[in-house]
């Protein structure tokens, strides 16, 4: 007798089931603003449509095609690798995954039953719908279908509109949460990426702002400044702008950590207190605290740097008025949350940062209590200055019966970029991070006059240069009271995909995407002129090319060991370096440590051939980790562990590797 086959069924309801994993409407919200974050989107937009029962999320990220949307409504399936770095080569950004357990589709009936979505991509339009109470209600879950329309256009991005009854508990409580400015601004600045604007419109407006802006609030009341980064393993404490403590500080676990803090006294003017941001609120209480953000976004958690670690310690040492940002980077699958993103799962990595947070946090008020009187004397002085002038620092000019003048200002994140040709389309407002005008107040972009080479722009959108060439861009804007305010910009469009040079002959595997490169340290223009020669003979010698490719990362870091030994340049990365005695852990130390020094790169771009910001993406310490350990595999594997795709990786980095070293040792 034959077997009988029975088949699988799942029913509807588990969607209902499923959708639990989702806990409340905040997290379903931030599902959904990441899944805008991961396709890249520069700017999403949440707008609740009262009068029309809709809640509409629409983002200008890549779209979705066929694929994308049967990968949708393949629930709890994801090809995503959470925390992974991706580089977008429109954008020229990297971002960190965030989505991965496929809850995208189930997000949005965390809000309601019919759900229609409008997405394009390479210029395709696609809109389906779906209906949450027709597919809880079959017996089999895979007899839902979903009808696709279809049409060209010249957009791209993703509209999501939901059907909602503003009367339901689930909306009630959303608009409750939502009507507290510190959870609105949460939600806005949910993520550590200055490339990425949220706007919220429940009732109120609100948007996302510069990072660094909600830390000049109440600057006079700033005892510290803290910095530190896990690259330079060292915590920086400033006061008024300049250096006054070094303390070492290293962590156990294999992650990447960098904290920006302000620590205030307000014993002279406790005003002050109340014009820090609602951001910095924590919910319970609404005492002031950091924020902590893992992987570039938010994480709801106030005990991982808590402001009162102290009081468990010693209370007389605490120093708990204190706010700013701590960004925690991995892309180990060990980084992993509870239901509602409020605690880490516990393992032996997430003990580690705890562990490590805990003892940063102590550190930092211990040592800042120690110095305390000292700079509470100059406050306090300070302040002496301010009385004997007979006026609060916060007073007008005149009589207070006007606002205080203030110079009129327009801040660029960067003044110089690089595109390769043919470039995209370049919205030239979207380079400006701010613009305030005398009276404190925002200048709207169509007051903000553009001019390239000294020809004004009647649009904002430049079209692409498909030709090398520099243009210079003027912002003017004509203050009322202050008069012209000028900012310059200059955007450099180059040809892609120049070669370092080994010798005078050109090969194809070794290059840089910018101009012509001179490599001088000793052995390697020779290697590199063989390794590319190798290379025109296709896979037949990939383990050779591999081995050899190892080499230039063998000899560049001996080359710059022996170089800093007979010199006082870059002598923390000497310490560190003489300590590791692995290729891999000397790479990844050399790569933090040109990451997490400004100047270095700010001195180097222009060898590279890159802006500040292309270049700092560029170093990524995983890759290049990656790339050494392929290279070691190439020598060690038989050659299906090896691919021409792995071998232009890996080449790809040392590159790039060889020339940073190349830098260190010749230029900075």
């Amino acid at each position: 007798m034959e077997p009988k086959i029975i088949g699988v069924k799942v029913a509807g309801n588990i969607i209902s089931e499923l959708s639990e994993k989702i806990p409340t409407q905040i997290v379903a919200l931030n599902e959904l603003i990441k899944n805008a974050y991961d396709a890249f989107a520069t700017e999403v937009s949440i707008f609740l449509d009262l009068s029309n029962g809709k809640l509409i999320i629409r983002d200008n990220g890549k779209g979705m095609n066929e694929e994308d949307v049967e990968n949708l409504f393949h629930l709890s399936k994801s090809k995503k690798q959470y925390g992974k770095l991706v580089f977008d080569s429109d954008l020229k950004i990297n971002r960190r995954i965030q989505g991965s357990k496929g809850l995208g589709f189930l997000s949005v009936f965390k809000f309601g039953s019919k759900v229609k979505w409008i997405t394009a991509k390479n210029g395709i339009e696609l809109t389906f719908s779906a209906n949450k109470d027709d597919i809880v209600k079959l017996k089999d879950i895979s007899e839902y279908e979903v009808s696709l329309e279809r049409k060209e256009v010249e957009y791209k991005g993703t509209k999501i509109e939901i059907d909602v009854d503003i009367s339901s508990y689930a909306i009630r409580s959303l608009l409750e949460y939502l009507k507290q400015d510190k959870n609105a601004l949460k939600i806005v600045n949910s993520f550590y990426d200055e490339s990425f604007k949220i706007k919220l419109e429940f009732g109120a407006k609100k948007e996302t702002k510069n990072k660094e802006s909600f830390l000049k609030a109440s600057a006079n009341s700033i005892l510290y400044k803290i910095k530190y980064s896990s690259a330079e393993k060292i915590i920086k404490f400033f006061f008024r702008g300049k250096k006054i403590k070094e303390v070492e500080f290293i962590l156990t676990g294999e992650y990447h950590l960098d904290i920006n803090l302000n620590i205030y006294t307000f014993k002279y003017k406790r005003s002050d207190k109340s014009k820090i941001s609602d951001l910095f609120c924590r919910e319970k209480d609404d005492s002031l605290t950091p924020l902590v953000y893992i992987n570039a976004n938010l994480f709801s958690n106030y005990e991982l740097f808590d402001p009162d670690v102290m009081r468990s310690v010693k209370s007389s040492k605490m120093l708990p008025q204190m706010i700013g940002y701590i960004n925690i980077e991995s892309d180990s699958e060990d980084i992993d949350f509870n239901s509602d993103r409020t605690n880490l799962v516990n393992n032996e990595l997430t003990d580690k940062i705890k562990k490590d947070l805990r003892k940063l946090n102590i550190s930092i008020q211990d040592v800042g209590s120690e110095l305390k009187d000292k700079y509470i004397n100059e406050l306090e002085e300070e302040k002496k200055d301010d009385d004997d002038d007979g006026k609060d620092e916060d007073e007008d000019e005149d009589d207070g019966s006007k606002p205080r003048i203030k110079p009129a200002s327009i801040d660029l994140a960067e003044n110089f970029y690089r595109y390769p040709v043919p470039s995209p389309q370049l919205d030239l407002y979207k380079f400006i991070v701010s613009a305030i005008n005398s009276k404190g107040e925002k200048i709207a972009h169509e007051d903000i006059r553009i001019f390239i080479d000294n020809q004004e722009r009647t649009k904002s959108i430049l079209e692409s240069i498909n030709v090398p060439c520099r243009l210079d861009v003027q912002y003017r804007y004509n203050d009322v009271e202050t008069g012209k305010c000028i900012k310059n910009l200059i955007l450099n469009f180059y040809e892609d995909k120049k070669e370092i040079k080994g010798d005078d002959r050109l090969r194809s595997l070794i290059c840089l995407p910018n101009k012509t490169y001179l490599i001088k340290i000793q052995f390697l223009p020779s290697l590199i002129t063989q390794i590319n020669k190798l290379a025109e003979f296709g896979g037949d010698y990939r383990e050779v090319i591999a081995c050899s490719l190892r080499a230039l990362f063998d000899i560049s870091v001996f080359e710059l060991r022996d170089f800093l030994s007979q010199n006082d340049k870059h002598k923390s990365l000497y310490d560190d370096l003489k300590n590791k005695k692995e290729l891999i852990d000397c790479v990844k130390s050399i790569i933090y440590y040109v990451r997490s020094n400004n100047h270095i790169i700010e001195k180097i771009k222009g060898n590279m051939g890159s802006d500040f910001d292309s270049l700092k993406n560029k170093l990524v310490e995983m890759d290049f980790c990656n790339a050494v350990r392929k290279s070691h595999m190439g020598a060690h594997k038989s050659t299906k562990h090896i691919t021409d795709k792995d071998i232009d990786d890996i080449a790809d980095k040392a590159s790039y590797f060889v020339a940073i070293v190349n830098e260190l040792i010749y230029v900075v």
